[in-house]
């Protein structure tokens, strides 16, 4: 490769691994999408990946649909852009966060956790994301309480 190809080679590789692709995917996938259709032997020769692992990964990426294989003995393998698998990835990503978050809801309504003296909690729903709705809430006569002894004494 020239020098200009390996330095945008590289670049892409790095912005793949940002996005969350270990190294040698990230170069797999790259290499693929640079030369368009390509066998395992040219890619062991592009990105000098050894074949076993160049197989396993081929296999990952084409399960999370970057790549599509045809063709038998020698199996010919293409890159695909990788925006369904991109929505796919975003859409789990936000589906796995709320769970997360509908279990730390359920956790937090179902604790029966006691505040220590002098401490004041407040519940999630009383503060919220709008700051005229937290202004209020400071404004309550238990939160202003709270804080007359913590800052002022009893």
């Amino acid at each position: 490769m020239a020098e200009d190809e390996t330095e945008g080679f590289a670049r892409i590789c790095s912005a793949l691994i940002a996005c969350g692709f270990k190294e040698n995917a990230a170069k797999l996938y790259t290499a693929l999408s640079t030369i368009g259709i390509g066998k395992v032997s040219e890619l062991h020769a592009l990105t000098e990946i050894p074949r076993s692992k160049i197989y396993e990964i081929l296999e990952r990426l084409e399960r999370a649909g970057f790549v599509v294989r045809f063709g038998e003995k020698p199996a010919s393998y293409i890159a695909l852009d990788g925006t369904d698998a991109l929505i796919e990835v975003a859409e789990a990503g936000r589906r796995k966060y709320a769970d997360l978050l509908s279990v730390l809801q359920s956790l937090h309504n179902q604790s029966n956790i006691e505040p220590s003296p002098g401490t004041f909690l407040i519940k999630r729903e009383a503060v919220t994301t709008s700051r005229i709705s937290f202004l209020k809430a400071l404004d309550s006569p238990e939160v202003q309480m709270a804080l007359r002894e913590k800052f002022v004494g009893k």
